[in-house]
């Protein structure tokens, strides 16, 4: 298994929410890259994008995730 080979964490609708979490994700030290297979520019309610980590990150990077606080009910 290649430890340096990106890995989908998961896929956001939200470039803003795909921000916040590769906010998080490079203050824990953790590389991420994202992905659209759309212009998201051009296209921003369209494209989903992928939040892709380095293997080696992938479960440390979903721990986070699940550990973030979720939204309060309204």
């Amino acid at each position: 298994m290649d430890e340096e080979q990106w890995v989908e964490l998961c896929k956001v609708t939200s470039e803003v929410e795909a921000q916040v979490i590769q906010s998080l994700l490079v203050a824990a030290d953790i590389p991420v890259m994202l992905r659209s297979s759309l212009a998201r520019s051009v296209y921003p309610s369209l494209s989903q994008v992928k939040i892709l980590v380095l293997r080696k990150d992938l479960e440390t990077a979903q721990d986070m995730l699940s550990q973030s606080p979720e939204e309060p009910s309204l």
